[in-house]
C-alpha cells in the first residue's frame, strides 16, 4: 500500500508510512499552505489504486442471504476469473465481445440468450426460448459475434432469405 501511495503522490509527498491496518501517515513536501496540501492530497488519494483490477473503475458489496457479491464496474473478466477466492463458476460479464474473447463464441451465444431473456422479463415480456435461440444462433454462426443491425446481417451474404426477411 505505501508503495503504491509513494508512487502516485511523490511529488506532493515528503514522507508516508502505514501505521496501522486502517491509517496511513502522509507528510506533504511544504508546510507552508497546509490546508491546501491536505485538500490536494485528499483528492489524489481517491485515485490512487491499491491492488486489484485496475481496468475496474467502481464496485459495490452486496449481501444477499449468506452470499456476499460484487457488482463490478469496467473491463477485465480474465483477471477477475484468475484472482484468488472468486467463484469462477458464478462469475459473469455482461460484456458479449469480452466473453468471447475470455471464454469463447459458446459462452458469448449462452449471454446473449440470458441477456435477452433476462430483459424481455423485466418488462413483462413473453417470448418463446426458440425465438431467442435463433437470434443468438444467427449472431454468432460466423465464429465471431455479429450485431443483428442492418450492417450485421448485411455481413451474412451466404442466405439470400436472410437479407429479404430483415
Amino acid at each position: 500500500m505505501k508503495r503504491a501511495i509513494d508512487s502516485s503522490l511523490k511529488s506532493k509527498v515528503k514522507k508516508s508510512e502505514v501505521t496501522s491496518q486502517t491509517s496511513i501517515s502522509i507528510i506533504p513536501v511544504t508546510k507552508t499552505n497546509l490546508m491546501f496540501e491536505l485538500k490536494t492530497l485528499r483528492r489524489k488519494l481517491v485515485g490512487v489504486v491499491i491492488s486489484g483490477v485496475t481496468t475496474i473503475s467502481r464496485a459495490l458489496i452486496s449481501k444477499e442471504q449468506d452470499n456476499h457479491i460484487i457488482y463490478a464496474e469496467g473491463l477485465g473478466l480474465a483477471r477477475v476469473l484468475a484472482t484468488p477466492g472468486v467463484d469462477t463458476k458464478k462469475s459473469f460479464s455482461n460484456h458479449i465481445t469480452e466473453i468471447e474473447e475470455c471464454l469463447g463464441i459458446e459462452a458469448a451465444k449462452q449471454s446473449i440468450v440470458n441477456q435477452i431473456t433476462d430483459t424481455m422479463k423485466e418488462h413483462g415480456v413473453n417470448v418463446n426460448p426458440r425465438h431467442i435461440n435463433l437470434l443468438s444462433e444467427v449472431m454468432t454462426c460466423k465464429g465471431k459475434i455479429i450485431g443483428f443491425t442492418r450492417n450485421g446481417v448485411d455481413k451474412m451474404k451466404d442466405s439470400t432469405i436472410m437479407l429479404a426477411s430483415f
